[in-house]
């Protein structure tokens, strides 16, 4: 359960979040499983334990309509891209980079959290996938237009739409359908 909703996650996902060990990934510390009872039709429930972490981005962006100084922005940015980094040193592209997967405590410290799109990759294959990732504001072009051949690139586009939403506190193409989102990028470049 995430804040009292239930969330499916696949072993593949759990596999992913055990293995990754950077000061920029929030960390998965412990999974807890229940015993199978008849409430839950004879299964048991998962649940998985991170780092607490105060505060996500866009919680922030609604919340406080606070300026953030370059410093601040160079601070944040450098810790994303330390830990999306070392995501695609593991071979591992993480595909819904996006404000509220963006957490911060109150020492000053960015994780990148929700590896719920994660996957993990081959470089040198040139195997099809999905376009059904990345939140629609955040969602590279080559994912909009393509048929699903793209790389760790996916995760930077994203990022350099949260590095403008940091400067000015809006989302840089807040599309409302595919077709808008795609005008909008077009409209801006």
């Amino acid at each position: 359960e995430a804040g009292g909703m239930k969330i499916h996650i696949t072993l593949r996902e759990i596999t992913i979040m055990k293995t990754l060990h950077h000061d920029n990934i929030l960390p998965l510390l412990e999974i807890v499983t229940s015993a199978p009872n008849q409430e839950n039709k004879n299964r048991g429930n998962v649940y998985l334990v991170f780092e607490y972490m105060e505060y996500d981005f866009s919680g922030l962006f609604k919340t406080f309509k606070h300026k953030y100084q370059i410093s601040e922005i160079k601070c944040i940015m450098y810790q994303i891209l330390c830990g999306v980094g070392y995501l695609h040193k593991c071979n591992v592209i993480h595909r819904d980079i996006k404000t509220a997967n963006i957490l911060l405590n109150n020492n000053g410290e960015v994780k990148v959290g929700d590896f719920g799109l994660a996957k993990i990759i081959n470089p040198s294959s040139n195997k099809q996938l999905t376009n059904k990732v990345v939140t629609l504001w955040y969602r590279a072009p080559e994912l909009l237009i393509t048929g699903g051949y793209y790389g760790i690139e996916v995760d930077y586009w994203a990022i350099g739409c949260i590095m403008r939403e940091l400067v000015d506190g809006q989302p840089l193409f807040p599309g409302d359908n595919k077709l808008d989102q795609i005008n909008k990028i077009q409209s801006i470049l």
